[in-house]
């Protein structure tokens, strides 16, 4: 998987998209990241859009970009997770994009995402709604949601 700097841009999915994109949870092993206690409440949120995205049948609409499993590089791989999925969270005019794997480096390896990830997620509605898609298309994610990108 590619590492990002929490709260960089991400051009993961492209350099056009890389402006309304801002990269949480993107570790590697051998870089630096902040850890600490998690807080439930982010967690069990995150869980819940997780949950509700993989159900939209929508969810199509939003470009969520399947390159392939990744694997977590911090567990020994008889035991290592893997995701294929990226979760997209409204934040103050941007879009947060970080992958799947995201609960299982919060759980597994104390991962602390930022402050104002954690203020998105808890303030993100739910997926699927209208006022997520709303939400995506208002904080710079219309380029997400447009056919044809």
């Amino acid at each position: 998987m590619a590492w990002f700097e929490d709260a960089a841009s991400c051009d993961y999915f492209g350099v056009n998209l890389s402006p309304s994109l801002r990269a949480v949870g993107w570790l590697e092993k051998g870089k630096p990241f902040t850890s600490g206690p998690m807080d439930r409440r982010v967690y069990d949120k995150l869980e819940e859009l997780q949950k509700g995205f993989l159900q939209a049948r929508w969810r199509w609409v939003l470009r969520n970009f399947f390159y392939g499993y990744h694997h977590c590089g911090f567990c020994f791989w008889s035991n290592q997770a893997k995701g294929v999925t990226n979760l997209f969270i409204p934040g103050p005019g941007f879009i947060f994009v970080a992958p799947e794997l995201i609960l299982h480096y919060m759980d597994a390896h104390a991962y602390l995402p930022p402050p104002e990830f954690c203020q998105a997620v808890l303030a993100c509605p739910p997926v699927p709604s209208t006022a997520y898609l709303e939400a995506v298309a208002a904080n710079g994610g219309g380029v997400l949601l447009a056919p044809g990108n």
